[in-house]
């Protein structure tokens, strides 16, 4: 039995109230012990904290990209873009021009054979414009759709990959004596029907185009069209 010397303060009072013990009044004795055991209770040990990972992971990419993971952009030439930069500024121009002239108080009192003539002059124009911004042709590609864009009139038309049959890429040269060469994107549906578009894209662009094409579809034609009715069909 140990010595009351070497009992600990808590030790010596847990055995004073022992001491006292009363079983008449063990209620008392009971709430004594109770608080005593309570402060006897060891706080648990709080282990260090890990330092918080500051270095955030990166953001995935599809926040980081502009474009749509696997998603693949084949343009035209810089000078067929050039070429349609050019048209949009002249059509910007004469749209400010006839808006102009449709604000001075002459021609808005009435609607007289001059306004008239101008109002048909710019629909003209206009269609013109609409007729030429359509030939401007952005090809898009990713996993389950292949897009068609224009550019100069914000219009984005898509197709799933599933309803495409075939993509003929045909080169026209039936203009060639005339000095005029054109090529021509037609798109082949399941149904059997043929979009056309045209196309514009430079050798390099043409060769990746070929290439992310035939990865998502098996019928890709490379046609040459030589005299009215006659295609020369190559096959890769």
């Amino acid at each position: 039995m140990k010595h009351s010397r070497n009992y600990s303060p808590k030790e010596r009072k847990a055995d004073s109230l022992w001491r006292r013990f009363n079983r008449k009044d063990q209620k008392l004795f009971w709430q004594q012990y109770e608080v005593l055991l309570k402060t006897n209770q060891r706080k648990p040990k709080v282990g260090p904290t890990r330092p918080e990972n500051t270095n955030k992971s990166p953001k995935s990419s599809a926040q980081t990209q502009a474009y749509a993971p696997g998603q693949r952009v084949f343009k035209p030439t810089f000078f067929a873009y050039l070429i349609g930069t050019f048209g949009v500024v002249v059509f910007a121009a004469i749209t400010i021009f006839f808006v102009r002239l449709f604000l001075q108080d002459d021609i808005a009192g009435g609607p007289s054979d001059f306004t008239q003539s101008l109002i048909a002059l710019y629909l003209a124009i206009t269609t013109g414009y609409v007729a030429f911004a359509l030939r401007l042709n952005v090809f898009k590609i990713d996993k389950k759709y292949f897009y068609v864009c224009k550019p100069f009139l914000f219009l984005q038309f898509r197709r799933k990959w599933d309803n495409i049959q075939a993509v003929i890429i045909e080169k026209d040269l039936t203009g060639e004596n005339q000095g005029w060469v054109s090529m021509s994107l037609s798109v082949l549906t399941h149904r059997q029907k043929l979009i056309k578009y045209k196309y514009q894209l430079s050798d390099t662009t043409h060769k990746k185009f070929k290439q992310h094409l035939e990865s998502k579809i098996q019928d890709v034609r490379i046609r040459t069209k030589i005299f009215p009715q006659i295609h020369h069909t190559e096959h890769y």
